[in-house]
């Protein structure tokens, strides 16, 4: 059976892997010496799929958490703006080559955002799912991908497709094939194949042979 909030949940965990190796990879250059551009070039990425997955939630995930339950979707609006501040000021204090600063706001960062993510996989999307249906579900998924512009889905492919196991790369495989439709099938077959590399396009494909 598809699972919508399922495949939101993947994207949280690759959300949690990247910012874990960043905050390390901050940490040895501002322990041990280095270079932070990588790490900005890295960190960029990461920011761009944040902020479209937070105002994606915004438009589509919180108006139906307030429908569920009044008054408890402004707490996670909150948080999305306070992420917003964080990415573009660490952004900021890496681009000036300030390795202790980098490191203390990149652990903030990380702090901040494993605490959001785990309290919207243990208490915000199971209230949504126990009272909404899979159609539903999937509604709030499409309104949330709807703000992703056509021109940033590669950057976000990429970087989820690179950070993401099999089993959850096929998920979320999955939902953007049943919501893309038929009309779409080509332009995202032709995207994902670039994002992906040969062995996981492989796997993909043996997965769901529409993408061959």
């Amino acid at each position: 059976m598809i699972d919508p909030f399922g495949g939101i949940k993947a994207f949280h965990n690759a959300f949690r892997k990247d910012v874990t190796e960043i905050d390390e990879a901050v940490y040895d250059v501002a322990a041990n010496g280095g270079d932070l551009s990588p790490v900005l070039d890295r960190l960029q990425p990461f920011s761009l799929v944040l902020g479209y997955h937070a105002r994606g939630e915004d438009v589509s995930v919180l108006p139906a958490l307030d429908r569920v339950v009044p008054h408890v979707a402004k707490a996670y609006e909150i948080d999305h703006r306070e992420l917003e501040v964080m990415t573009e000021a660490l952004e900021k204090i890496m681009s000036a080559r300030d390795e202790r600063g980098a490191a203390r706001a990149m652990t903030a960062l990380t702090t901040h955002l494993t605490i959001h993510l785990a309290k919207e996989d243990a208490h915000m999307y199971p209230l949504l799912r126990a009272a909404t249906t899979t159609d539903e579900q999937l509604k709030i998924l499409d309104g949330l991908v709807a703000e992703i512009p056509g021109e940033g889905f590669p950057a976000l492919l990429t970087w989820f497709y690179g950070l993401a196991p099999a089993e959850e790369r096929a998920l979320v495989t999955e939902l953007w094939l049943a919501m893309v439709g038929e009309d779409r099938l080509l332009w995202f077959r032709g995207v994902a194949r670039d994002c992906i590399t040969s062995e996981g396009w492989a796997d993909l494909t043996r997965r769901f042979p529409a993408l061959a």
